[in-house]
């Protein structure tokens, strides 16, 4: 193995904790190696930010970046029930820590993209569409199998979030969590109900009497709208989840008015 094939540190992941781990490692003087098995822009869900992550994004560089993307300003948050007869709103600048008022809303597609290259611009080595195979312990190194080729690190960080390489590529035990099995349904529409003002970028939260949607407004009028309910309620629905959606939709009042014009824009996912 030559020396160009050896780093400090491997990153498994190119999503916002793979980026921005990059960023700070390679700012900080290391030979950093990102691996991202797709290519940006992609899909990924996800897209309500929290203000106290502004701090990690002005610490790595990327915040100006951020700023300049054109994404929808978020400052709150608010809690229906399905019904719409109680709701609940909360400003983050009311907040017990003062400085923390405002984020983002951001589709992932965008954000990713602008955070991986804020990391290549640090100097962090990215390679798109490389999928890592299998790792392995070698002295005080470790070995990353690429598809045709192996690269090697004395640090190896799995930000592959769910994929969890590392856990399964390493044979770690899982430990049951007892929890209950839900599943996501979500996709992207126009028309949806937006508020107007400061509290048009605030994320909406409509509880149900199983679960929850989500309505996430994005930048040009987009709305990323999610429901979260158990897997039992959809094997005993017995139809699509697609339809499961609709039907949820229809049984709340709150959420027949918001998606009453509502026109959908990407395919569903789940």
């Amino acid at each position: 193995m030559n020396a160009s094939s050896i780093y400090d540190t491997i990153i498994i992941g190119g999503g916002p904790g793979g980026s921005t781990a990059g960023a700070f490692l390679a700012k900080g003087g290391q030979r950093v190696l990102l691996l991202e098995r797709e290519i940006f822009p992609r899909f990924h869900i996800g897209e309500s930010l929290l203000p106290f992550g502004n701090d990690v994004l002005k610490e790595s560089g990327a915040w100006p970046k951020i700023e300049m993307a054109g994404f929808q300003r978020k400052y709150g948050a608010e809690f229906f029930v399905s019904n719409g007869s109680r709701w609940q709103r909360f400003w983050f600048a009311d907040g017990l820590v003062p400085g923390y008022g405002q984020t983002f809303q951001v589709e992932r597609a965008k954000f990713d993209h602008v955070l991986l290259e804020h990391a290549a611009s640090c100097d962090c080595e990215v390679r798109q569409g490389c999928v890592a195979k299998a790792v392995t312990r070698d002295g005080d190194n470790w070995r990353v199998a690429l598809t045709n080729s192996e690269v090697r690190g004395r640090w190896v960080i799995d930000a592959s979030g769910r994929d969890a390489f590392l856990g399964r590529t390493l044979g770690f035990a899982r430990k049951p969590m007892n929890l209950t099995k839900r599943i996501a349904v979500y996709a992207h529409f126009n028309g949806v109900y937006r508020n107007t003002g400061d509290a048009e970028g605030n994320i909406t939260i409509v509880r149900l009497n199983d679960g929850w949607f989500w309505l996430i407004p994005l930048a040009s009028g987009k709305m990323s709208v999610g429901m979260v309910r158990t897997v039992e309620d959809l094997k005993r629905f017995g139809g699509t989840a697609e339809e499961w959606f609709a039907r949820t939709v229809a049984s709340s009042h709150d959420l027949t008015r918001r998606m009453n014009a509502a026109e959908r824009i990407s395919e569903f996912y789940k």
